[in-house]
C-alpha cells in the first residue's frame, strides 16, 4: 500500500496474530482535541478455550499503545502514543463475527485523572505549562514562551486552578491565543507538550494537488468560509493598580498571527464585524493579548476538507503543520494549517480524512463587494473562572463570542455560563453551538453545567448515537471565549466537557 505501520503495546511490537486480526485501525490527531484511537479486532476462541485478545495484558486498561507509520521513502512518524481507556465487546453464536473494539485517548488523558485546586502565583501562563508538563515527563516545546502572558503576581491577579490539569491548560491556552496538545515526533515515549500559538511562517510540508494528472493525491476538496465573525475588538477594563477613571482600553482588529494568503477576513468581507471584551486584568498588554486571542480563534474562518491517500501523498499529515493546497482556484488555493488529520488504516490502505483551516483568502477579482451596511455590536456575557483576585473570587464579567462560532450571543449572569459537549459522530468537523440566549431575555441552563465531581471522569453514553463517550469533566464556569460544541458522527468515543 506505499506505507507500513508499527503497533506497540507497552514498548514492544504486536505479534502477527494481532495484524492478522486487526480489521482497521483509527487514529485522530487534533491541535484542541485529545487524540483518540480504536482498534477493531476479529475475536475468536484461543486454544485455552478463553477469548483472543480479550484479557489480553496488552490491551487492558491503561495499557500504553504507540502507532508509527512510515510513507513508502519519508520518516516514520509516531501518530499516537497513548493509553487503552475501554473495552467494547461484540459477541456472536460461535465467535465467528465476534469483534473487540479497543479505545484509547493519547498521553495527555494521565493529566485529566486528579481536580486540582491551586494558586499560582509569580508565573507566566508558559512557566505554569512547561512546570505542568514536566509533571508527567512531557517535554515543553521551545515555542511555548512565545508571546507569553504577564506574570499572575499577588498585587493583581494570581491564577487559580480548579480544574484538571490538561483541562487547566487548554482553558490557559484559549484565552493566550495559544493551542495545547501533546504529541510525538518520530519515536513513541518521546512526547512533546505543545502551548503555542500556531506556527504559520514556515514552507509547507506537503502540497496536496487536486486533479493531478500525473500523480493523483485526492478526488475530491470541499471548502467553505464564514464571514460572520468578528474582526475588531474593543475592550476596557479598570485595574486594581490605577487609578485612572477611564481604565485602560483597546481598539485593535490585528490577531499578530502571519496572514496565510493575500486577504484577511476584513479585507474579503469588506464589512468590519465588531464586538465589545472586558476581561480582568492587570495592565494594558494583557488586555490586548486577551482580545488578540478572540481575533485568532475568530480568525479561521476559511476551511477545506478532504481525505489523501498516504501512498499517493508519499507523506503522513500531522496536525500543527501547514501544507500546500493547488488546482482549487485562486481563491482557495495556497497555505492552510492542519487542524486535525484522522488515519484510518487497513492491510491495503492508510487513508486521511483532514481539516485545513487558514485565516486568509486569495486575491480579490475585479470590482466590490461586502454588505455597505455595519452591523450593530452586540455584548456577550460570562465569567472568567481563571483569574482569582489576591483578596477573592473575582467575579468580573467577561464578553463571549463563539465560532460558528458568531452566530448567537451567549449571555451569563452572575451564576456563569453553563457549557457542554455532546459527542456523538465525527471529530473531524467541529459545529459550534451556544447555551444560553441573547442579552436582557430568559436564561436557559443546560445539565452540564452542575454536575458534581463524581460524575467526572466517567464513561456515559453520548447523547447522540450509541457511542461510548470518555467525559473528561469539570465543566466549572468558562473563560470569555467559552461555548458549547457539539460533535458528530464520530466513532472514536473521546470527547472533552467544554474546552
Amino acid at each position: 500500500m506505499g506505507s507500513s505501520f508499527r503497533l506497540l503495546l507497552d514498548g514492544n511490537p504486536a505479534d502477527d496474530t494481532l495484524y492478522a486480526s486487526l480489521s482497521s485501525l483509527e487514529v485522530e490527531e487534533n491541535v484542541d482535541l485529545p487524540g483518540a484511537i480504536q482498534l477493531n479486532l476479529a475475536v475468536s476462541n484461543s486454544s485455552d478455550g478463553d477469548l483472543t485478545f480479550v484479557n489480553d495484558s496488552g490491551l487492558g486498561p491503561f495499557a500504553n499503545l504507540a502507532v508509527v507509520a512510515t510513507p513508502e521513502g519519508s520518516d516514520a512518524q509516531c501518530i499516537f502514543d497513548g493509553y487503552v481507556l475501554s473495552h467494547k465487546l461484540h459477541l456472536e453464536t460461535g465467535t465467528t463475527a465476534s469483534t473487540l473494539q479497543v479505545w484509547g485517548q493519547d498521553a495527555s488523558w494521565l493529566m485529566n485523572v486528579e481536580e486540582k485546586t491551586k494558586e499560582w502565583v509569580d508565573v507566566t501562563d508558559a512557566d505554569v505549562a512547561n512546570a505542568i508538563f514536566g509533571d508527567y515527563g512531557i517535554s515543553p516545546a521551545s515555542e511555548n514562551t512565545t508571546d507569553d502572558s504577564p506574570s499572575h503576581t499577588e498585587a493583581g491577579h494570581s491564577l487559580m486552578q480548579r480544574a484538571s490539569d490538561i483541562q487547566f491548560l487548554r482553558s490557559l491556552a484559549r484565552r493566550n491565543g495559544k493551542l495545547c496538545w501533546v504529541a510525538c515526533a518520530d519515536q513513541a515515549g518521546q512526547r512533546t507538550g505543545y502551548f503555542a500559538k500556531p506556527a504559520l511562517d514556515g514552507d509547507p510540508v506537503s502540497t496536496i494537488t487536486l486533479n493531478d494528472p500525473e500523480a493523483p493525491i485526492v478526488t475530491v476538496l470541499d471548502f467553505d468560509w464564514d464571514a460572520t465573525r468578528p474582526t475588531t475588538v474593543k475592550a476596557r477594563q479598570a485595574l486594581f493598580n490605577d487609578n485612572a477613571e477611564d481604565g485602560v482600553g483597546v481598539d485593535t482588529s490585528d490577531s499578530g498571527l502571519s496572514l496565510l494568503d493575500d486577504r484577511s477576513l476584513a479585507d474579503f468581507a469588506g464589512q468590519p464585524v465588531t464586538v465589545l471584551l472586558t476581561v480582568p486584568v492587570d495592565d494594558a498588554g494583557e488586555l490586548t493579548l486577551r482580545a488578540q486571542s478572540l481575533l485568532r480563534e475568530a480568525g479561521w474562518f476559511m476551511r477545506c476538507e478532504g481525505e489523501a491517500d498516504v501512498s499517493r501523498l508519499r507523506a503522513v499529515l500531522r496536525a500543527g503543520t501547514v501544507v500546500m493546497i493547488n488546482g482549487a482556484g485562486s481563491l482557495h488555493s495556497g497555505k492552510y494549517f492542519v487542524w486535525s488529520v484522522r488515519h484510518t488504516i487497513t492491510a491495503d490502505s492508510h487513508k486521511m480524512k483532514f481539516t485545513l483551516v487558514r485565516n486568509a483568502i486569495g486575491p480579490a477579482p475585479t470590482g466590490g463587494g461586502g454588505l455597505g451596511v455595519p452591523f450593530g455590536v452586540q455584548r456577550f456575557l460570562a465569567q472568567d473562572p481563571v483569574i482569582q483576585v489576591a483578596q477573592g473570587r473575582s467575579r468580573v464579567d467577561a464578553q463571549v463570542v463563539g465560532e460558528r462560532f458568531f452566530q448567537a450571543a451567549v449571555g451569563a449572569q452572575g451564576v456563569g455560563l453553563a457549557v457542554g459537549e455532546v459527542v456523538g459522530g465525527d471529530q473531524l468537523r467541529p459545529q459550534w453551538l451556544a447555551v444560553g440566549v441573547l442579552e436582557g431575555q430568559g436564561f436557559e441552563f443546560d445539565d452540564h453545567g452542575g454536575r458534581s465531581s463524581a460524575s467526572d471522569f466517567g464513561f456515559r453514553l453520548g447523547s447522540v448515537g450509541e457511542n461510548l463517550v470518555l467525559d473528561e469533566g469539570g465543566c466549572e464556569g468558562v473563560d470569555e471565549q467559552k461555548i458549547t460544541q457539539v460533535v458528530e458522527h464520530r466513532s472514536t468515543p473521546l470527547g472533552q466537557c467544554g474546552r
